[in-house]
């Protein structure tokens, strides 16, 4: 009886992560829909410069990962230019973790940070981010009455370049260092984004991490651009 009531509390944690990570989708999904119609109706109110890169906007993300035996997982994030050339930027995330065969966890967790812009031509500029991560881990391990829970904290340190090719285009590149408790890993990815309005831009990044927890991400972004300068909500000049 004992082991039917671990095995009930472990079915109703999981079905709860289940329904939180649907969820989330919804929300996404919902949140995508809304950016778009918004995007539609003020296509002229926020343009950038067709030779200036965007650091501020807010962002849906959706990723998978090959990492254990899989994850997937929604991100909130956002970056805004406070004074040129300094940005603030951040982010919240919500993963769902096949560890094993029947054992799944949730993984929540943040990133706040800083960065700097150095621009080094017409629509190229360096971009140095450094940033403070925290995590929350829940693992459902069969037989276990309560869930493995690990809180770890840690850096974020990034450089790379972000270039605008082609009309509407923006095709990044970046390495990245992070340090998460005991694990450390270094990252590789690759970002390339359509601007379907003035302020929409759908992208597409693949990243690749060496190191502790190696894996390879494909991530379907959303990305709604503000046309800001300091100190002004106004449409660009």
């Amino acid at each position: 009886r004992q082991t039917d009531r671990q095995t009930d509390r472990q079915t109703d944690r999981q079905t709860d992560r289940h329904l939180d990570y649907y969820k989330s989708l919804a929300e996404y999904l919902f949140g995508t829909f809304v950016l778009a119609v918004v995007s539609t109706g003020a296509g002229q109110v926020a343009a950038s410069e067709a030779d200036e890169i965007s650091y501020t906007y807010v962002s849906l993300e959706w990723e998978y990962s090959n990492v254990y035996d899989g994850s997937r997982g929604l991100t909130e994030g956002f970056s805004f230019e406070i004074a040129d050339p300094i940005h603030i930027f951040g982010g919240f995330q919500q993963t769902a973790l096949d560890v094993a065969p029947y054992v799944e966890g949730y993984r929540k967790g943040y990133l706040i940070g800083a960065g700097i812009k150095q621009r080094i031509g017409t629509g190229m500029s360096m971009q140095y981010r450094a940033g403070y991560l925290s995590s929350n881990t829940e693992i459902d391990i069969p037989g276990l009455d309560m869930p493995v829970v690990v809180d770890d904290e840690g850096h974020y340190l990034e450089v790379g370049i972000r270039t605008l090719p082609w009309p509407k285009w923006e095709l990044d590149g970046f390495v990245a260092n992070f340090e998460v408790g005991e694990f450390n890993s270094t990252m590789l990815f690759i970002t390339l984004e359509r601007r379907v309005t003035e302020n929409l831009g759908i992208n597409l990044s693949f990243r690749n991490v060496w190191g502790d927890n190696a894996s390879q991400n494909w991530i379907l972004a959303y990305r709604y651009h503000f046309c800001m300068r300091p100190i002004s909500f106004g449409p660009c000049r």
